[in-house]
């Protein structure tokens, strides 16, 4: 298992318009603090929160887990289990997802399984949601479960599809603001 954390993540609008795309045949995993049944409702629980401390600026977080291409039957019936293995052990390291909104979808558009996670900057109590080296601690902790769960340890071609997720965004974005025009 890798993780990914997007530094340029877009609004909630963005990035939850690229998680819902019909053609990445998502599926919603976990939610905390939004009403997951539609994408409007999700984006209206995202910036109700968000107005309640207008002085932080970026308000999305968007990071990526995924997994080897062969460890789909390892991890089968497992998911929310390993991702609430994730978020337990980011708390005992200082970041609480569940101080937070956050939705948690299911891509299956790639040969290998792998996880969106959106999240609110503006936590539950209106302070900035603490974030202190949660790329860091996120890769030592994915290295964990990767280990805990006999998983296979991450190849560079994951690595690379990853990190070309921000390029596939931006593009999103630069299409929907073209075609807005």
């Amino acid at each position: 298992m890798i993780s990914k954390i997007f530094k340029s993540s877009g609004s909630f609008k963005d990035v939850l318009n690229y998680l819902t795309q019909k053609e990445k045949n998502h599926e919603m995993i976990l939610s905390n603090g939004v009403r997951d049944y539609s994408k409007r409702t999700i984006l209206n629980d995202f910036i109700m929160q968000a107005k309640m401390n207008p002085r932080i600026k970026k308000m999305a977080l968007h990071m990526v887990l995924s997994h080897h291409p062969g460890d789909e039957a390892k991890i089968k019936g497992k998911e929310k289990e390993i991702i609430s293995m994730y978020f337990e052990k980011l708390k005992e390291k200082g970041i609480d997802f569940y101080a937070t909104q956050f939705i948690v979808c299911r891509h299956n558009d790639q040969e290998h399984i792998h996880y969106h996670i959106l999240a609110n900057y503006v936590a539950d109590d209106f302070k900035r949601f603490p974030d202190n080296h949660i790329g860091l601690k996120s890769k030592k902790i994915s290295q964990e479960i990767t280990k805990e769960y006999k998983l296979t340890l991450a190849q560079k071609l994951i690595l690379e599809e990853d990190i070309s997720q921000e390029h596939k965004i931006r593009h999103y974005e630069q299409k929907r603001i073209a075609a807005s025009r």
